[in-house]
């Protein structure tokens, strides 16, 4: 199992703010798991949030 990040450390990781990152995984969009009242995240699903958005950026500037 990978390193599993709080809320607060994947919100840096990001840059984000904590609460966009709650909107993320409430959404679906970015995977996470609920332990109690704490949500982690495992720090390979951030990495392929963001290729995943640098991809959908590519293949949108590509399509114009």
């Amino acid at each position: 199992m990978g390193t599993l990040l709080s809320s607060e450390q994947a919100a840096d990781r990001l840059g984000v703010s904590l609460w966009t990152v709650a909107r993320l995984a409430r959404s679906g969009r970015l995977p996470s798991v609920q332990i109690g009242r704490r949500r982690l995240f495992a720090e390979k699903d951030l990495e392929e949030f963001v290729s995943k958005l640098k991809s959908d950026a590519t293949n949108c500037r590509k399509g114009s």
